[in-house]
């Protein structure tokens, strides 16, 4: 995921980012933590390389988040590490 956001976006140098994050690791049943770590680090590059950005999750993501708070107990629910964390539902993070 990284290396595409790399090569597709930050290397244009776009002045805004809209990305729409978490249908894929739904998709591919991809463990929620390196999901949002990955995140993270795709939010760290582009708002290094001077983009403003603009994140959301999908609704099946958010779904299926909802579903897996239902199933476990809640200290192994992935939670944002930050308020600006693109996992937390839409927010925009400035320069």
């Amino acid at each position: 995921m990284i290396r595409r956001l790399q090569s597709s976006v930050i290397d244009a140098h776009p002045d805004l980012v809209i990305w729409q994050v978490g249908t894929n690791a739904v998709l591919r049943n991809l463990d929620p933590t390196e999901t949002a770590n990955l995140v993270e680090d795709g939010v760290t590059r582009i708002q290094a390389a001077g983009a403003d950005l603009v994140a959301g999750r999908s609704a099946i993501f958010a779904a299926r988040h909802r579903a897996s708070r239902e199933r476990e107990p809640d200290d192994k629910v992935a939670r944002p590490r930050s308020p600006n964390s693109a996992m937390s539902g839409f927010s925009r993070a400035s320069r």
